[in-house]
């Protein structure tokens, strides 16, 4: 028992530094997607960063660009899209 207590908050943050590392995969934390017509699209951001890099790929669907008002509620200064990014709604920012 005493193991236990001792281990459980060393295996807690090592699941949080290992889901950090997996959900930044070159982009922003924070990017909430919508797969539509077997593409992603950015839907929303509930990040802080005041730059936002989206990334490429999202659960194996090609980003190809931001629905409208994804960005609108956010202090949000510069987007960048990755290169599969053709789209970006009037209304996005």
């Amino acid at each position: 028992m005493f193991f236990f207590k001792k281990a459980l908050p060393i295996f807690a943050l090592l699941a949080l530094v290992v889901f950090a590392f997996a959900s930044c995969d070159g982009g922003t934390f924070g990017l909430e997607f919508e797969i539509i017509d077997g593409e992603a699209w950015v839907i929303d951001y509930l990040g802080d960063a005041l730059e936002v890099e989206v990334y490429s790929e999202y659960d194996g669907y090609t980003v190809v660009g931001v629905k409208n008002g994804a960005f609108k509620e956010e202090a949000v200064t510069k987007v960048t899209l990755p290169d599969t990014g053709t789209g970006l709604e009037e209304s996005a920012c």
